[in-house]
């Protein structure tokens, strides 16, 4: 793996790690076990195959917060359903852009990294108690597989950008790219932190900053 494809892993690490924690302290669901039916199949998006704990936990998550909305009756069951939808059929588009370029989702390297995420957000979020990272999971409906799943996924979307920049696909240089990007792309930009005590406001703002310098210089 060359430096310029570490940077780009580690970059994800860090603001994967903000997401994934503000994911699993935003809200409570009925708690969905580590167990069978978490990886019962559901349905496919192509040749993948979605799980039950995917589906269980974004209906959920997207019913809860289009709830507090003026939507009602159908138009919120199909708002519910068309934000599910978009949320796993992307999960799976960029694992096919991603094979295509030669990215696999199975491969060493990658567990190694997701394991590496995993751990850092015990240690930093969790004081190191796994235990207290599955208590988390299950207040929000997450299973460690989905969440080891998500973080794959966003690190090899992280990984494609530079194969794209790479192979010439997009271009390579900060000054050709702002102006590509802002021409053949819709885009934006989220940093969301939630804060459950006041006191740790000031700690998650130095963590929306920090992200916010990595995005800011590339």
């Amino acid at each position: 793996m060359t430096n310029k494809r570490r940077y780009v892993r580690y970059i994800a690490l860090i603001i994967l790690s903000f997401i994934l924690f503000a994911t699993l302290s935003s809200c409570n669901a009925r708690p969905l076990a580590q167990s069978k039916l978490a990886k019962t199949e559901v349905g496919k998006v192509g040749k993948y195959t979605v799980l039950y704990e995917e589906l269980y936990f974004l209906a959920s998550n997207y019913a809860k917060g289009l709830t507090h909305s003026s939507l009602t009756g159908e138009e919120l069951r199909k708002a519910i359903w068309d934000s599910v939808n978009e949320n796993i059929t992307e999960n799976y588009a960029i694992l096919e852009l991603c094979e295509k370029e030669g990215i696999i989702y199975d491969e060493k390297a990658l567990k190694e990294d997701v394991e590496a995420s995993i751990a850092a957000d015990i240690e930093s979020e969790y004081g190191g108690s796994r235990s207290d990272y599955f208590k988390s999971q299950l207040k929000v409906g997450l299973t460690d597989h989905y969440v080891r799943f998500i973080t794959g996924v966003n690190l090899l979307y992280g990984e494609l950008a530079s194969e794209y920049r790479k192979n010439g696909t997009v271009p390579s240089s900060a000054e050709e790219l702002v102006p590509y990007i802002q021409k053949n792309f819709a885009h934006t930009w989220h940093i969301a932190v939630f804060v459950n005590d006041e006191s740790e406001r000031a700690d998650k703002l130095n963590k929306i900053q920090t992200a916010k310098s990595l995005l800011d210089n590339g």
